[in-house]
């Protein structure tokens, strides 16, 4: 039986409802009646996402601190110019290409490496799958290329790059290059 239910108001509000199902038997064990408990339980999954965003957020600050300053500096200035590359290609690309494929798979490939060597677990995983969709496309024949969706992959890949930097600069204060990087400027 149905367990959770998503429930929008009238003002256009949604409520999350646990239910509860319990059975009302006779003498003879037999099911009579269904007890249905109803609860409100939408307070309390906001509050639960709150905290798993929370959690998310000091997994990326303990990834962040692993890496020095200037390292981390120059991995998302790197990663930068190869989301701009790739998207450039995608723009310019309107068919299936094994030559774009290529390169795109190979700078995706280039910030999954460089996000696995310095230890940034979210980004490592949402690269890969962007770089999947590189790799499939230049072993099958049958896939076709799709200029919004791989945009859109490409779009949140540089959310979540964007939301490391963010959490860098905001939340750890260490913005730019570091003492190293000024010093060698």
């Amino acid at each position: 039986l149905v367990k959770d239910v998503n429930k929008t108001m009238p003002d256009g509000r949604v409520k999350s409802l646990e239910l509860s199902w319990s059975p009302i038997c006779d003498d003879a064990d037999t099911v009579e009646k269904l007890m249905l408990c109803v609860r409100d339980v939408t307070e309390f999954k906001r509050l639960e996402g709150e905290a798993n965003e929370q959690k998310r957020e000091l997994e990326i600050i303990g990834e962040i601190l692993a890496v020095s300053q200037e390292k981390f500096h120059e991995f998302v200035e790197s990663a930068g110019k190869f989301i701009q590359e790739n998207r450039a290609l995608i723009e310019k690309t309107t068919s299936k290409s094994l030559d774009t494929i290529g390169l795109l798979f190979r700078n995706m490939h280039t910030i999954k490496g460089n996000a696995r060597t310095y230890g940034f677990a979210n980004l490592t995983d949402l690269v890969h799958e962007a770089e999947q969709v590189y790799d499939e496309m230049r072993k099958n024949d049958e896939a076709e290329w799709h200029q919004d969706e791989l945009l859109a992959q490409l779009d949140a890949v540089k959310v979540l790059i964007d939301e490391y930097a963010k959490i860098n600069d905001n939340v750890l204060g260490r913005k730019g290059p570091g003492r190293r990087g000024n010093v060698e400027k």
